[in-house]
C-alpha cells in the first residue's frame, strides 16, 4: 500500500481547497436529481469495519530476525548489471571486542540506527534521523572491555527515491563509503538485505521463536510484534490507528500495508477489505523504536473521511 502523499494533490499548497471543491462538486452532481441534498446522511455512504483493539501478544527481536534473511557478503553484493536491492532495509552486522567510544559512518542514506547488543533482548541505540551526505560521527561513550564480543548492527532504511529530474542516478542507499570504529576502518561485515518478501514470512512461520510479551522482557531494539484478531462477518474496509507507535511497517496477512511514523503526515492507515478474511487474521508490526507502553492496535475511522463528510455538507 502507498502511504505517502501524491505530488499534485495532497502536497499542493492549496490542498484543502482542492479537496473540498473536487468532492463537493462530485457530491452535488450525484444527488442533484434527488433534490434532497440536505436530508441525505453522508456518513451512511461510508461503512467501515468496527473491530475490537488488537493486542500484540508476541515479539521477535532484531537479533532473532536477521537469521531469517539470506546473508550476503560484501564481495558478493549484486552490482553493475544486476538490479540490486530496490526497497526495504539493509542490515550491516559485525562484532567488536569492546564498546567503542566513537563510530564514524562515511556517507549513509537514508536513516540509520546503530544497535550495540550483548543480551538478545537488550541493546543501546543511536539514531541518525536525517539523510546525511557526508561523514556522521556518533559518540557512544564506551571504551570498556567486555567478556563476550559486542554485536554492532547498523540498520539503514531506504525512505524513498526521487523519481524525476537529474538526481535519479544519485539515489544509492545504504552505507556508501565504509565505517570507522575508534579511528580504524572496520571490515568483516555481514550484510542482510531486509526486503520482507514472501519467503521471509514463510521462514517466520516455520522457524521464528516468538516470545510472550511481558514487562520483564521488553526488547530495547527494533523488533517484530505479532497479534491476531477474528472477523465473524464479511470484511469491509477499515483503518488502523498507529498513534501509540513510533516508526515502522505494518503487515496484514502477509501483505505490506505500509509505513507509519509518529511525525506524520498520515494519521491512520487504510486497510482494504480484500486483504482481510473471515476468521483469524494476523497483524505484524516491525517497530524501529523502543517498545511502546501501549501494545494494542486500534481500528478507527480516518480523519480524511471525517473531513470529506464535513466539506461535502457545506453549502
Amino acid at each position: 500500500m502507498v502511504t505517502y502523499h501524491f505530488y499534485c494533490f495532497f502536497r499542493n499548497n492549496a490542498w484543502w481547497r482542492t479537496f473540498r471543491e473536487s468532492f463537493k462538486k462530485i457530491y452535488r452532481e450525484l444527488f442533484f436529481l434527488s433534490n434532497h441534498l440536505k436530508n441525505i446522511e453522508v456518513s451512511a455512504l461510508f461503512i467501515f469495519l468496527d473491530l475490537e483493539d488488537v493486542e500484540m501478544k508476541h515479539v521477535v527481536p532484531l537479533s532473532d530476525i536477521f537469521p531469517l534473511f539470506n546473508v550476503v557478503p560484501m564481495e558478493e553484493l549484486p552490482i553493475n548489471k544486476n538490479s540490486g536491492q530496490s526497497f526495504g532495509f539493509i542490515l550491516y552486522q559485525t562484532e567488536l571486542e569492546s564498546f567503542p567510544t566513537e563510530i564514524v559512518i562515511r556517507n549513509v542514506r537514508d536513516r540509520a540506527q546503530l544497535v550495540k547488543t550483548i543480551d538478545a533482548m537488550k541493546a543501546d541505540q543511536h539514531f541518525i534521523d536525517e539523510r546525511e551526505l557526508w561523514d556522521v560521527k556518533i559518540p557512544v561513550n564506551g571504551g570498556k572491555k567486555v567478556k563476550e564480543a559486542v554485536q554492532l548492527d547498523i540498520l539503514v532504511e531506504n525512505m524513498g527515491r526521487v523519481n524525476y529530474g537529474l538526481d535519479m542516478d544519485r539515489q544509492r542507499k545504504g552505507i556508501l563509503r565504509g565505517v570507522e570504529v575508534d579511528g580504524k576502518r572496520k571490515t568483516n561485515w555481514n550484510i542482510y538485505p531486509m526486503e520482507f518478501k514472501p519467503n521471509f514470512f514463510e521462514k517466520l512461520e516455520e522457524q521464528a521463536e516468538w516470545r510472550k510479551i511481558g514487562m520483564e522482557n521488553l526488547p530495547s531494539m527494533p523488533s517484530l510484534y505479532r497479534g491476531t484478531f477474528d472477523i465473524n462477518s464479511n470484511p469491509t474496509d477499515t483503518f488502523l490507528q498507529m498513534k501509540d507507535w513510533t516508526k515502522g511497517i505494518v503487515f496484514i496477512n502477509g501483505h505490506n500495508l505500509g509505513r507509519y511514523w509518529k511525525i506524520g503526515p498520515q494519521l491512520t492507515m487504510y486497510l482494504p477489505s480484500p486483504w482481510l478474511r473471515k476468521g483469524t487474521n494476523e497483524l505484524l508490526i516491525f517497530e524501529l523504536d523502543r517498545f511502546s507502553s501501549c501494545y494494542y492496535i486500534q481500528f478507527d475511522d480516518p480523519l480524511v473521511v471525517q473531513l470529506f463528510v464535513f466539506f461535502c455538507c457545506i453549502e
